[in-house]
């Protein structure tokens, strides 16, 4: 921490880019305090200062300080959102970010991604599948991310035709599906095995 303030303290001229990473440093350290004093220190607070803040604190499984930077924000933007709704993600809390997501002014394909990844993580496919059936613009990540749940399912022919539907095939993608087939195969294994072992008990 002390690097840190050293380092700004000699800045003979500060800009809101040297005063975010001010105070996504002190976060870092832990030095909660230190941090909100600069931030209203900041002599011109933007929306990507709050939205440093939210994101950090998330990062650092400060939960309450997040919400309390949302809460006090005047003016947010769908990045303000995004932010709280992938810290909500992060911790389990997807009601929390559902709530949220639908609250939004607008939203861009980020929002929706991390919406519908939050639903994927915590195994509920059927709510993902309703979200992606609404997103407007739907992006590589967003399919990989459904693609993935229906893989979990084992509904595989529903993953391929997913995946044949994506113009320009990632790393991602292609990791999706081969997970996806891999899985179906250590599973249907042990179905197997399962059989045999009824049929000669």
């Amino acid at each position: 921490m002390g690097d840190y303030k050293s380092l700004f303290d000699a800045m003979p001229e500060r800009n809101i880019v040297s005063w975010n990473s001010m105070i996504a440093g002190c976060i870092e350290c832990r030095s909660i305090d230190a941090a909100f004093e600069y931030f209203i220190q900041t002599p011109e607070r933007n929306i990507a200062s709050w939205n440093v803040m939210i994101a950090r604190f998330f990062r650092f499984g400060m939960i309450n300080n997040a919400g309390k930077v949302f809460d006090e924000m005047q003016r947010r933007n769908v990045i303000s959102y995004t932010a709280m709704i992938d810290g909500y993600r992060q911790i389990g809390e997807v009601d929390k970010a559902r709530r949220l997501f639908e609250s939004m002014p607008s939203r861009n394909e980020v929002s929706w991604t991390v919406m519908i990844s939050a639903y994927v993580g915590s195994d509920r496919f059927d709510k993902a599948r309703e979200l992606f059936g609404r997103m407007p613009c739907k992006n590589v990540v967003a399919v990989t991310a459904v693609i993935t749940g229906c893989c979990k399912e084992g509904k595989m022919e529903d993953a391929r035709v997913l995946f044949e539907q994506i113009r320009h095939k990632d790393d991602v993608s292609y990791d999706a599906m081969i997970t996806g087939m891999q899985l179906c195969v250590r599973v249907n294994s042990r179905v197997v095995q399962k059989a045999r072992g009824l049929r000669f008990a």
